[in-house]
């Protein structure tokens, strides 16, 4: 395998006497839990009937890589795209994916290739990475990327995505008569509506209060920030109930919840974390769903909403939002990707538009044998370079 590693190949993004070849590999996720997928048919015909004769862009797709969102195979090869196995999705210059690439795949990718993925740098796993180092892979962390503003575009998109998502599966869940508790979730008239708190609000917690304040349920909102709970309370008309997370209250609330949905990160959801005792006080049949990963519920099993049947005795945390509604998820990361691209594929090589670009640099892993980003660096035990330093004399 180490042969196999230090093999040399030209750079794929080189120029070649002002006429370039620039291929994007689709390949399926390896992960059961994953169904979102990164680039929509109508993104692939736009980025191939994108670019004049000095670039032939080509995308290959791996055969059903798709099947998840629900697109089949003759759509994209209608859109321009051809189709063929995993591995021929490995060896094209730049690799999109959702999840993460196995220690194998990395090592059948193109020394100097690109590899674009929604992983956070630190969720890639350090054998990924060394193997990425050893290839010269430059890695993109697509949710780390910025605007010229700083906002992460890709990220906030997935976390409304993910808060609408909640609103909807719990609205589903509690107006299931067999598994649920056969109510709607806003009532009618003379019948009390629902009640849901949601922790944080940021933009996915924005996201689900909207929803469901739209359905009619009674909401409130916890967090300690007040500037975020001020601009929620204006952009819903006072509809939504905003609190500070003090936890006697907070405890009070969530006693009387028939929804609980956690949009707090790690770093700020302590206030807000159920011991076993207190999940005990909760109502029965309540539905609980984390968009953070957070662990806000540690004394419930977690079940990932990716997974075909929600059907679970006893109580359960509900996990992966954005995965229930995989397609919707695909399209906005998709519309959100395509400026990206169109930055990477016309360069002459994958670091002239990170050189130039602020946005890309924020998302910026590893490039030419170095770790730039000091979360994936940390995880993994590698060594970290700045990258403005590495990138000024490269």
């Amino acid at each position: 395998m180490d042969s196999e590693l230090s093999e040399t190949n030209p750079s794929p993004l080189a120029t070649e006497a002002g006429f370039r070849r620039v291929s994007i590999g689709l390949p399926a996720g390896m992960s059961g839990d994953e169904k979102r997928f990164p680039l929509t048919p109508e993104a692939v015909k736009w980025l191939i009937d994108s670019y004049d004769n000095n670039i032939s862009l080509s995308v290959v797709i791996e055969k059903g890589a798709a099947c998840g969102i629900h697109y089949t195979d003759a759509r994209y090869t209608r859109c321009g795209a051809s189709v063929s196995d995993h591995a021929a999705t490995l060896r094209a210059d730049i690799v999109i994916t959702v999840a993460g690439l196995s220690f194998s795949e990395i090592s059948r990718l193109r020394r100097g290739a690109v590899w674009i993925t929604l992983l956070s740098p630190e969720c890639i796993e350090a054998a990924s990475l060394r193997a990425a180092l050893k290839r010269h892979i430059t890695v993109i962390s697509l949710v780390k990327v910025t605007d010229a503003s700083g906002n992460c575009h890709i990220a906030d998109t997935l976390a409304e995505v993910d808060g609408r998502a909640a609103i909807a599966v719990a609205s589903g869940l509690l107006a299931d008569s067999v598994k649920g508790k056969g109510i709607l979730l806003g009532g009618i008239a003379g019948i009390v509506p629902c009640e849901v708190i949601v922790t944080g609000a940021g933009i996915a917690g924005t996201a689900a209060a909207k929803s469901a304040i739209g359905l009619g349920a009674t909401v409130r909102v916890f967090d300690d920030d007040p500037a975020k709970l001020r601009y929620l309370s204006d952009s819903c008309n006072g509809a939504v109930i905003t609190s500070s997370l003090h936890r006697e209250v907070f405890l009070r609330a969530v006693a009387k919840a028939d929804i609980i949905v956690n949009t707090l990160p790690v770093s700020h959801c302590r206030k807000a974390r159920l011991s076993a005792e207190e999940m005990s006080a909760l109502k029965k049949g309540v539905i609980i769903i984390d968009t953070a990963g957070s662990d806000v519920f540690p004394s419930v099993r977690h079940m990932d909403l990716s997974s075909s049947s929600t059907a679970s005795a006893g109580r359960v945390c509900f996990t992966n939002t954005g995965n229930a509604v995989p397609r919707t998820a695909s399209m906005a990361v998709s519309n959100c990707m395509l400026p990206i691209l169109e930055k990477i594929i016309s360069a002459p090589s994958a670091v002239d538009p990170i050189k130039v670009e602020p946005g890309l640099k924020t998302g910026l892993v590893a490039i030419s044998g170095q770790v730039v980003n000091r979360e994936a660096a940390t995880a993994t035990g590698l060594n970290f370079v700045d990258p403005s330093i590495y990138l000024h004399l490269s």
